[in-house]
């Protein structure tokens, strides 16, 4: 997540209910754990399927991941553990962009 999607996911899980600082932590560390695993496979399927594809893959997942997000932002039914999981999912995105 770039600074600005780190600063509006912050918020977001805090106004959210059952939001907080414990929430804000697993929220970023789920992202932060899901980059580091990929990233170790990263530039193996960049070497294997062509750094184009995994790039553009990489892209299609996180705008995926981030439609979602701010879908259930703006519609106010976001809950924690669907924010946790798509920042795995973003996570796993950066991580399959960033090797290339």
């Amino acid at each position: 997540m770039p600074v600005q999607g780190t600063i509006g996911a912050t918020f977001a899980v805090l106004q959210s209910p059952g939001g907080g600082v414990d929430a804000v932590g697993v929220v970023m560390a789920a992202r932060i754990l899901a980059v580091l695993v990929v990233l170790l496979l990263g530039g193996v399927s960049a070497d294997r399927l062509g750094a184009r594809s995994v790039m553009l893959t990489a892209d299609l997942l996180r705008f995926a991941a981030q439609s979602v997000l701010a879908l259930l932002l703006f519609t106010d039914r976001a809950r924690i553990w669907e924010v946790v999981v798509l920042a795995v999912v973003l996570g796993i995105g950066e991580g399959g962009f960033s090797p290339v």
